[in-house]
């Protein structure tokens, strides 16, 4: 009983958060649309950048090969293109479902739900700021306050290999470095590359809680690197939403899909470091089903916003569950009775009881997780009897 409690505590707080975060997501402009299940593979073959091995491939009924959606971004750049290409951009939606991938083993189908948002049609540092944001009044809408964002760009660590004159070992091992964290390793190959004016720069940048700001590094050695540019103004367009402090630029940043092409970022707990989710820029991606529509987005990863949320969202139990229970002669009462409770807001199911005193009753109701008992006796007043710890206030119960 207490795994199913545990469990229905869980959906209703998933449910409480995943309205909060659909109502910020109107709020922003964004207008949610349904993302199909089920496509064509050979549609979105290779476009949402996972190993084959991890998308689920399925036979229809003429031997065609379909596919249960393993990203939500490219189905959705894929109607974009097709079937909202006359709709004025720019283009706000928003979706929430599930995407499906293989297990490693190859023997089953993790399911992720999630909730995201996409801005199609404008490719300006202010419009990549604005996902940023967006993501994060999301999170605090949903309970979260403590989270940082690791602001990225895609092909940074590429351009820095190039302005440094890196072999392609040296590169590799870098990225390598840095994936893994390893920031020692990492300077210690941009120190040994020996371009000072730009390898000081990184050093900074490739310290740990650095206090040094920023945006200070940034302008210090971005000049000749677009990709650090562009993190320059992305960086400067979050001041306007306040979001600076928990933003921290990470360089190591590279994406979970390649068709990423600009500016990302990725969104953890900022105490148990659990990843929340994340997106970015993929100017790319329509032009592969016909559209040239620079684009960027996020999605979040909706079980683990409710892990992390640890009670600070605020279920909504406002709506007390009742038991009205009697004999079978008094089922047309009791039926009345539950109809006159849910009028009032409550929840009500009716049990027709038999051999059972009021006691027996009670215990039975209690541990199933009803608020409230009323029995209901043929000629007589009904009895409301209080559960779980409840007061004896009425609480809507009329």
């Amino acid at each position: 009983m207490g795994n199913l409690d545990d469990l229905t505590q869980r959906q209703r707080l998933m449910r409480t958060q995943r309205t909060a975060i659909s109502e910020t997501f109107f709020s922003w402009g964004y207008d949610e649309v349904y993302v199909p299940i089920v496509s064509q593979y050979e549609t979105l073959q290779n476009r949402s950048c996972l190993p084959d091995s991890a998308v689920y491939k399925l036979l229809d009924g003429d031997g065609g090969i379909r596919m249960l959606r393993p990203d939500m971004t490219a189905s959705v750049a894929w109607q974009a293109a097709v079937q909202w290409s006359d709709v004025p951009r720019p283009l706000r939606v928003c979706y929430f479902g599930e995407v499906f991938r293989r297990t490693q083993s190859g023997g089953g189908v993790a399911s992720i739900a999630q909730a995201g948002v996409e801005l199609i049609g404008t490719g300006s540092p202010e419009s990549d700021a604005e996902v940023v944001a967006l993501s994060a009044d999301a999170l605090r809408a949903a309970g979260l306050c403590s989270f940082q964002i690791n602001l990225g760009h895609n092909g940074l660590l590429s351009e820095i290999a190039d302005e440094l004159d890196m072999q392609s070992c040296a590169s590799d091992s870098m990225r390598d470095a840095l994936v893994r964290k390893d920031f020692v390793a990492a300077r210690d190959i941009v120190k040994a590359s020996g371009h000072s004016a730009l390898s000081e720069g990184l050093m900074h940048i490739l310290t740990p809680d650095n206090a040094a700001e920023p945006m200070q590094i940034l302008s210090e050695i971005g000049g000749s690197l677009p990709g650090l540019r562009q993190l320059q103004a992305v960086f400067e367009a979050l001041r306007d939403f306040n979001l600076t402090d928990r933003v921290h630029i990470d360089i190591s940043l590279a994406g979970d899909f390649s068709y990423y092409t600009g500016v990302i970022f990725d969104i953890y707990h900022a105490r148990c470091g659990m990843r929340l989710g994340g997106g970015g820029r993929y100017d790319d991606l329509l032009a592969a089903f016909g559209s040239r529509n620079e684009a960027t987005g996020f999605a979040l990863d909706l079980a683990s916003v409710c892990r992390s949320a640890s009670g600070a969202c605020r279920v909504d139990n406002a709506a007390p569950l009742w038991l009205v229970a009697g004999d079978e002669g008094c089922r047309p009462k009791m039926t009345r009775r539950c109809e006159q409770l849910r009028k009032n807001g409550c929840r009500a199911v009716v049990k027709t009881i038999c051999g059972m005193d009021t006691d027996e009753l009670a215990q039975w109701a209690d541990c199933r997780g009803y608020d409230y008992l009323e029995v209901v006796r043929p000629g007589s007043d009904s009895a409301q009897i209080p559960l779980s710890g409840r007061s004896g206030e009425d609480d809507t119960g009329g």
